[in-house]
């Protein structure tokens, strides 16, 4: 029997997982290897930093998850991989594969500012974002900064951290004690949103008491702030960084596998340009631009598809980027932007853009459904809440419909588990 092994078991992993077994059925054995057990949604991860979710909330067991697909999870870490004998290393064993998809993920490169380690919270994964809660529930006010890296494709997530933190501090009396400074290398504030996303999120910005600091990044940290790339001293006593990404370390030693950052080189149909059974999706893929779940989603489906091609029980894909950024800036703020090719990938077009209340619940909505049917029934939202979200996802669904380049039947904020009827 082909077997198919997938390195990763966030969006990516899990998606090209049950794609590929939805086109697969039996004829393939299909594994996925991760050295978690758990999957986090980790876009809730602003709302956990700040006391609004609990762990609990936003986290599955992977085992239980792929079992209801039939497909075999191993608990390892991944640390090699052979490509001439289709072989992959873990701690505990070694794994063999005819189709390999590597959705590793990125992480934060070893190489950062001076004085970051002990200082810098960088809370995209769910330990360092409940250390950065444990600083927030003991801060008793002073000068906070949430910073921007220049090469980071977290742009949306900034901004979220940034407001949760004034939402946060205005809730608990210490909005008048505490002083926020944005820092990021952009001209305006929110760019990867279009012109108009970045007017609403000036204004609040300014609305929220935010100072923003543009066209500069943190260049090194000191025990009492930071130093900004020109030269100016910022105090800080508490930092949120959002880091630079990098690939896998290991990844890095499989010959013209990836560029100089450990990202996966692919071609538009998410395959290897070195390796013709080996493939990618996710934040490891070495394209330019943002990194969102829906993108490692939308990636996954083409990957699993193309090895479907290759087994002759489908038809070739190719990758066409749709950016879908939905960010909650706090009460009555949301903002909603769709926009094709994503940005740094082609010469860009704002498909749809919303701002307020609809895209402010549209994100709590899209976790429930997500949540919902993958592991749990959450409990109904209010009326006018789910009137709310009801309305922002048709507006997002009617613009995505009309969007060129997104697969027929996918939609990034309405998931059907496979047992619910169309």
């Amino acid at each position: 029997m082909t077997r198919l092994v997938i390195l990763g078991g966030s969006f990516a992993g899990l998606e090209t997982a049950r794609t590929a077994r939805r086109l697969l059925r039996q004829r393939i054995r299909i594994t996925l290897i991760d050295r978690s057990d758990t999957f986090v949604f980790r876009p809730s991860l602003p709302w956990l930093a700040f006391g609004q979710r609990e762990p609990k909330d936003i986290v599955a067991p992977l085992p239980q998850l792929l079992q209801a697909h039939g497909i075999e999870f191993i608990h390892d870490e991944v640390e090699g991989l052979d490509p001439a004998t289709g072989t992959v290393y873990g701690r505990r064993g070694r794994y063999s594969y005819d189709f390999l998809v590597i959705a590793l993920g990125a992480t934060s490169p070893p190489k950062t500012p001076p004085g970051w380690p002990g200082r810098c919270h960088v809370p995209i994964w769910l330990r360092e974002a409940m250390t950065l809660r444990q600083a927030v529930e003991t801060f008793r006010g002073g000068h906070v900064v949430v910073a921007l890296h220049p090469y980071s494709p977290l742009t949306c997530p900034a901004y979220e951290f940034a407001f949760q933190a004034a939402d946060y501090f205005q809730r608990n009396g210490l909005g008048d004690r505490c002083r926020i400074t944005f820092v990021t290398y952009e001209d305006d504030p929110y760019t990867v949103g279009g012109t108009r996303a970045s007017q609403v999120a000036r204004r609040w910005l300014g609305q929220a008491g935010i100072r923003l600091l543009t066209n500069t990044f943190i260049d090194q940290v000191t025990p009492t702030g930071v130093v900004l790339g020109d030269g100016y001293e910022l105090p800080a006593s508490l930092l949120i960084m959002l880091p630079a990404y990098q690939g896998p370390a290991f990844l890095r030693q499989v010959p013209y596998l990836t560029d100089a950052d450990g990202f996966v080189i692919t071609d538009q149909s998410m395959r290897s340009r070195a390796y013709i059974n080996i493939f990618a999706a996710g934040d490891c893929v070495a394209f330019p631009g943002p990194k969102t779940g829906l993108m490692a989603e939308q990636q996954a489906r083409v990957a699993a598809a193309n090895i479907a091609a290759d087994l002759g029980l489908a038809s070739p894909a190719d990758y066409r980027s749709v950016m879908v950024c939905l960010a909650d800036l706090g009460p009555g703020r949301g903002l909603l932007s769709i926009r094709t090719p994503a940005p740094q990938q082609g010469r860009v077009r704002t498909r749809l853009f919303l701002a307020g209340r609809l895209p402010h619940w549209g994100k709590r909505i899209v976790e429930r459904q997500l949540l919902r049917h993958w592991v749990r029934a959450p409990a109904p939202a209010s009326p006018a809440a789910r009137d709310a979200t009801d309305a922002a996802l048709g507006a997002t669904d009617n613009a995505l419909a009309a969007t060129p380049g997104l697969p027929t039947g996918v939609s990034p904020v309405r998931h059907r588990p496979p047992h619910e009827p169309r």
